[in-house]
């Protein structure tokens, strides 16, 4: 018994990390299963230089687009004592547009350019 209530408090530690890390809350698991949690996913930084590609960018001509990184594991114990390991990605949950300001190579003027879906703004673990 007393290694289910350390269980136990280790899976309430994993609930309360994944909630800080993920701010969505995590469900208790079933009668049946037991949910162990192993959570590395974050964003990174990743700045690009936007002028080596696109010689008409003016401004910004560096930016931090971002990407996400890290691992996501949830591991179930069957009550049978059997145990299986699902596996999610570390993928983006949130994006944020870019404004590129370009200048035209017929006549030179200058003009915002909007890229939606590009910034990564935050990062979760989803199914694949």
């Amino acid at each position: 018994m007393q290694g289910f209530t350390t269980f136990k408090y280790f899976w309430l530690l994993c609930m309360i990390a994944a909630s800080i890390l993920n701010g969505t809350p995590v469900r208790h698991p079933k009668n049946d299963e037991l949910l162990i949690c192993e959570n590395n996913c974050y964003r990174e930084s990743q700045i690009i230089d936007l002028t080596k590609s696109y010689s008409h960018v003016l401004f910004p001509k560096f930016y931090d687009i971002g990407f996400c990184g890290g691992s996501c594991t949830v591991m179930n114990n069957v009550t049978n004592g059997e145990s299986t390991k699902r596996t999610t990605k570390c993928v983006p949950t949130d994006f944020d547009f870019l404004q590129i300001y370009v200048q035209s190579r017929e006549n030179n003027r200058t003009s915002p350019f909007d890229t939606h879906e590009l910034v990564v703004k935050k990062c979760g673990c989803g199914q694949y």
